[in-house]
């Protein structure tokens, strides 16, 4: 086989990998949004219906989570303290 159609056949993998990545991330909002404090066992049955391996799906729910926490509001690196109360129910 070809460099080339390795490097093709590899770019189309990918291409399904973040496709379905997008795919289980709007599932996982959804979940969320319907069970806003999951146990474990609930997040264990989510995966097993969806047909993906719990922890694959546990490290989509981590990496979500972490983009989240550093990506989300405009004070990351303040603490609350340093704003108004109304400030931070804006954000």
């Amino acid at each position: 086989m070809s460099n080339a159609r390795l490097l093709i056949e590899g770019m189309i993998e990918q291409s399904v990998e973040e496709e379905l990545s997008r795919e289980i991330q709007v599932k996982i909002k959804n979940f969320f949004r319907e069970n806003p404090e999951p146990s474990d066992d609930e997040v264990h049955a989510f995966a097993d219906e969806m047909g993906i391996n719990r922890h694959k799906f546990e490290e989509q729910i981590y990496a979500m989570l972490g983009h989240f926490i550093n990506n989300v509001g405009k004070h990351n690196d303040l603490p609350d303290e340093y704003f108004d109360p109304w400030q931070l129910r804006e954000v």
